[in-house]
């Protein structure tokens, strides 16, 4: 935990924050990441950090929550005899 704040009211904030905007900032950041996929020598780190801001802020808008893979099942090792 890094401060007093529950994740539910960061999100809260979040989702007011961005309704009281102008502009939808998640808009904003879909132009800005089909610009950089266009421009061919645009660092891949910052085009994935854009990627993961908006899916950060959109699954803060939708309310939706993160879908985790299940781990694969792992097979016993064999023992040689």
């Amino acid at each position: 935990m890094m401060g007093p704040k529950k994740l539910s009211e960061i999100y809260d904030e979040l989702r007011t924050a961005i309704n009281q905007e102008a502009e939808n900032p998640i808009l904003a950041l879909d132009r800005a990441i089909r610009t950089m996929k266009r421009n061919r020598k645009v660092a891949r780190k910052e085009l994935k950090s854009l990627i993961l801001v908006r899916q950060a802020l959109d699954r803060a808008v939708t309310g939706k929550p993160v879908k985790r893979r299940r781990p694969l099942p792992t097979k016993g090792t064999r023992k040689a005899v």
